[in-house]
């Protein structure tokens, strides 16, 4: 078990064995510094032969054998640092550390600093620290195993701020003890921050692209489609993937109706088209962040519901018309996502499919079954209808 920033002096036995359930098991730490910082290491001496340690002013390293396993190990406890002025000493610090030693290692912990504007969402990001922190794994030739179970580690409600701050970094040396490692992050409780394990389950392969039966393969269109799906070009998924550009973003404006009413932030689709010049610069910058992090600004989405009178004087709920008005940001990005998303889909999409064809409707297929069954009952004739939801 690895704890970082505990924020306390030394720890006694009986205050650990309280929580560890057992006697069987020993301990080190690094004591915090007022109620800043604090490491605590503890391993169960039947699965760990501990030999040596070693301590840095960021970090807290043991080093010794695993159970049944003749090549030692280092378990490597690390806290980073806040501020700048300490970061670039954390990096210098851990690279002499791991350049210092031959046996396999598992770093863990609180580094305090995110890879990528993927890992954080309303908290400060800094380009400068994210490469410095990148330019160590890559230099150490470390691998940052993939968190499974949530996308964040860190959760702080009362801002709303979420960041990727803990990972496991491993030397690939660790795949030749335990080939299945993987690591997956848990349910908090009283910390801001999620615990994360670290495990070597030969029988978690990860989640599944596709299910595929049989009896699909018997199909008389089955051929067809999976070389339609199977195709699409390199080039296709490029396009698809790349970010929005300037012509893409004016396209989505000038599909939208200049006069449709406004959304809770007051502005509509002539105000984008007449001052296109003066606000696109913000737009795209706005539009590039949705693209980086997959997720919406908090409050873009936004809308409300509207009732609109059939007549001049309504009395019951039928006689009102329910609109639903969203702001101006949120109609331009889905018109471009639409807009992207109609030059391919129909390669990947049956003709049976109407609900995203051009020029066909949802209803369709509704109709067309319906005037089936009224000509099976005019002509009495007997007939199976079979209702998919695909």
């Amino acid at each position: 078990m690895w704890l970082q920033e505990t924020k306390c002096g030394q720890s006694n036995e009986n205050t650990i064995e309280s929580f560890w359930g057992n006697s069987d098991f020993k301990f080190i730490q690094k004591d915090s510094v007022g109620a800043s910082g604090g490491i605590l290491t503890i391993w169960d001496t039947n699965i760990f032969s501990f030999k040596y340690a070693i301590e840095g002013e960021f970090f807290l390293a043991i080093c010794g054998s695993w159970a049944g396993y003749d090549s030692d190990i280092a378990l490597i406890n690390v806290y980073g640092p806040h501020s700048s002025s300490k970061k670039r000493r954390f990096w210098i610090e851990l690279t002499s550390l791991t350049n210092s030693l031959t046996i396999p290692l598992i770093i863990f912990g609180d580094f305090n600093e995110d890879r990528n504007k993927t890992e954080c969402m309303n908290s400060e990001y800094n380009q400068h620290w994210a490469d410095n922190f990148n330019n160590f794994i890559n230099n150490a030739g470390l691998i940052d195993l993939p968190l499974g179970g949530k996308r964040f580690t860190r959760i702080c409600e009362k801002t709303m701020k979420f960041s990727k701050l803990d990972r496991f970094l491993v030397s690939d040396s660790i795949f030749t003890l335990w080939p299945n490692t993987s690591s997956k992050t848990l349910d908090r409780d009283l910390s801001d921050h999620c615990p994360i394990i670290l495990r070597n389950n030969p029988f978690d392969s990860g989640p599944k692209p596709i299910r595929m039966f049989d009896t699909w393969l018997n199909l008389k269109d089955a051929d067809t489609v999976i070389e339609r799906a199977w195709s699409i070009p390199l080039t296709d998924n490029q396009l698809l993937e790349s970010k929005f550009s300037e012509k893409e973003i004016w396209e989505a404006i000038s599909n939208c109706d200049s006069s449709k009413a406004p959304g809770p932030d007051g502005f509509n689709m002539k105000f984008f088209k007449k001052h296109w010049e003066l606000i696109k610069n913000d737009l795209i910058k706005s539009l590039d962040w949705f693209w980086d992090n997959s997720e919406i600004s908090k409050g873009c989405n936004a809308s409300f519901f509207t009732l609109i009178p059939k007549n001049s004087n309504p009395i019951g709920l039928n006689e009102y018309r329910p609109i639903c008005l969203i702001g101006s940001y949120y109609k331009i990005l889905t018109k471009f996502l639409s807009n992207r998303l109609a030059k391919f889909i129909h390669k990947v999409i049956g003709p049976e499919q109407t609900a995203f064809l051009k020029g066909c409707n949802i209803l369709d297929s509704v109709l067309i079954a319906n005037e089936i069954i009224d000509e099976l009952k005019r002509k009495k004739q007997k007939g199976l209808i079979f209702k998919v939801d695909f």
